[in-house]
């Protein structure tokens, strides 16, 4: 559903393309976006289909002739907090931070239309916390963290709406490497306190499923 979605909404656009094949260029060298699937998401019906993000919802150009230099950030802080039988209180946190800074190669194929393609080196820290207290004295908690680094291939895709606003989309290919840590505390039993930790490597595709609002300044 959100691919149908994106490809309705690039084809849409491409309606308002006329026949020239003078590209459209931009005198502005820097450009700022923000992720727009959340927000449309709040204005229309799109069934059962969900927009999670893609990790950053602002980024940032610098636009050279035919590069150019790339950044974004992104995350999410929750928390809830329930209690069992009036006694049992337990708290849920979690939160992240993503980062990529990288380089991308502009081609203009058509008027309002650009491919792109280019690299992202990214890093994202995660901390999660579980707590469970049965009374002043006595509780359980978990806390984890994981740290995240590596590098993701992309390639996109921009319609340029005029020239200082666009609409894109990208997909990329992340290869990174990850180490964690998870530290367990129990008041009842310290004996059985203990701290885990570990590494190793994920890979992880996003397809071009997401809209990024982007201006020229």
């Amino acid at each position: 559903m959100k691919t149908l979605f994106c490809t309705l909404m690039f084809s849409m656009a491409a309606l308002l393309a006329t026949a020239q094949n003078q590209a459209i260029e931009s005198a502005n060298h820097h450009e700022i976006g923000v992720d727009a699937a959340p927000l449309l998401q709040q204005f229309f019906n799109f069934g059962n289909a969900r927009f999670y993000g893609n990790g950053y919802s602002l980024m940032y150009r610098y636009h050279f002739n035919k590069v150019a230099i790339r950044a974004g950030v992104g995350g999410y802080a929750r928390s809830s907090e329930d209690v069992t039988n009036d006694t049992i209180r337990e708290i849920n946190e979690w939160t992240r931070v993503d980062f990529r800074v990288g380089i991308e190669r502009k081609v203009d194929f058509k008027m309002r239309w650009q491919f792109f393609y280019g690299i992202d080196f990214r890093s994202a820290f995660y901390t999660s916390t579980r707590r469970s207290e049965y009374n002043i004295a006595n509780y359980y908690e978990d806390n984890g963290r994981v740290d995240y680094y590596g590098f993701s291939p992309l390639l996109g895709f921009r319609f340029k709406i005029n020239d200082r606003i666009s609409l894109t989309t990208e997909s990329s290919f992340s290869f990174m490497y990850h180490k964690s840590r998870t530290e367990r505390l129990d008041s009842r039993a310290p004996q059985y306190d203990r701290i885990t930790t570990s590494k190793g490597y994920d890979t992880e595709f996003v397809p071009p499923v997401y809209l990024f609002f982007t201006f020229n300044f």
